[in-house]
């Protein structure tokens, strides 16, 4: 008990010097500003003053500093959660499950043979990859959208008389040489693929221009 009570004696009496001890001229300048401010609005709108510096808490942080801070943290978050993703897949993909029946990304998957580009709102293009049946016999098909920044790679299936969509992913866009559709698909999109496929086969190119021309009935 003596140990700790000496302990403790000594502890406090090292806090007492730290109190003691003036602050770095920066913070005090921080500091004495913040008051400054806080008794200009106390003139003018009856506001409490702050407390006096030396009932202030340790950690308590300068107005000043706060402001720089949160204007810091607004500059990195707005600049991480502005990355566009492609515009025409945005418009016409993300907003529901099910894709627009006036929309170019219908078209696509309505209407286009796999491989074959067509422009999305002028901000994008896409190309389907493949068409297959899935497990419960409603047909589905695999593709693709450029941006100028990213690639989306999703699965739509028909559902409802519509085409649902079953699995969105971004992966870089090509840069350089020329990339074919079905490259750099991310390993989520093809596992949905694999997930869906009733036989494991996809359909040939002649089953699928029958489908298309029967409105995959």
């Amino acid at each position: 008990l003596e140990e700790l009570s000496s302990a403790n004696t000594t502890m406090q009496e090292l806090m007492a010097e730290v109190d003691k001890a003036p602050l770095p001229e920066g913070v005090q300048r921080l500091l004495d500003q913040a008051g400054k401010q806080s008794g200009d609005a106390t003139a003018a709108d009856n506001v409490v003053p702050l407390r006096p510096r030396d009932s202030a808490p340790l950690f308590q942080m300068p107005a000043a500093l706060a402001a720089g801070v949160t204007l810091v943290v607004g500059f990195l978050v707005g600049n991480f959660m502005s990355t566009p993703a492609p515009q025409g897949l945005t418009a016409s993909v993300l907003s529901s499950g099910a894709v627009a029946t006036n929309s170019p990304l219908h078209a696509l998957l309505d209407e286009t043979a796999s491989g074959v580009e067509i422009d999305l709102d002028g901000n994008a293009s896409a190309t389907a990859i493949l068409s297959f049946e899935n497990t419960e016999g409603r047909y589905c098909r695999q593709f693709r959208v450029d941006g100028a920044a990213e690639s989306g790679h999703a699965v739509a299936c028909q559902r409802d008389n519509t085409w649902q969509l079953d699995t969105i992913a971004f992966a870089a866009a090509p840069s350089g040489a020329f990339s074919p559709a079905s490259a750099n698909v991310p390993a989520s999109v093809d596992a949905a693929v694999d997930r869906l496929l009733a036989d494991g086969e996809p359909l040939s190119p002649d089953q699928e221009s029958d489908l298309i021309s029967q409105g995959w009935d």
